[in-house]
């Protein structure tokens, strides 16, 4: 008879997906890069991006991107 292989389950083959949050790094170059479109008068950019954070974010940079949302006027 031939050899059984045993062979390695499909996970091991696989990337693993994030479904999780983003890193704190990627959080806060998020709101650094918002900040950037602040100093350049890019209020569309910035508001989306903000908006994004606050709901991708939690703690202290989802108060932050919070209040600089409130101050842009939403």
């Amino acid at each position: 008879p031939a050899p059984v292989e045993v062979s390695q389950p499909a996970s091991a083959y696989t990337e693993p997906v994030s479904a999780g949050p983003l890193p704190k790094e990627a959080l806060e170059a998020k709101l650094e890069l918002a900040k950037m479109y602040l100093e350049i008068d890019d209020a569309v950019a910035a508001r989306e991006t903000l908006r994004e954070l606050v709901t991708e974010s939690h703690g202290e940079i989802q108060t932050q991107a919070q209040q600089l949302l409130d101050e842009l006027g939403g």
